[in-house]
Formats: C-alpha cells, structure tokens, sequence
C-alpha cells in the first residue's frame, strides 16, 4: 500500500472535501482519501504509487489546485 499527501489550496466546508473525495475515489487504484480541512493536506491512499498527473486532474476536476 502507498500514501501521498497533496496539499490542495481553497477547501472550505465539508460538501466541497466530499466532492474532492469522490472525485479522487474514481482515479483508477486508489483505495482512501483523507483529507484536513484546516490545512488542506490531503492523503491518498492507493494499492500502489499513483501517477501525480492523474490526482492533480481528479484535483482540478473538482474546481481545486494543488500547492506546489
């Protein structure tokens, strides 16, 4: 098992991290996502290394950015 955590910018209730979530949990592989609202560190974890291509579109796709 692998985790990676990914700081994401702009998480600000509940109803828009459940949305983050879902759209993590549709990436092929991955098997948790955690995430704290307070520092917007997001931990992904999957059966194996994920490409970081695919969590930053999952990412995008639920209208967010990841910090770099």
């Amino acid at each position: 098992m692998a985790a990676t955590v990914v700081s994401i910018e702009g998480i600000t209730g509940g109803s828009r991290a459940d949305s983050l979530s879902d759209d993590l949990g549709q990436v092929s592989g991955i098997t948790g996502v955690d995430g704290d609202l307070a520092t917007g560190a997001v931990t992904v974890t999957s059966e194996a290394l994920i490409d970081d291509a695919l969590v930053r579109a999952a990412v995008e796709n639920a209208d967010y950015q990841v910090k770099v």
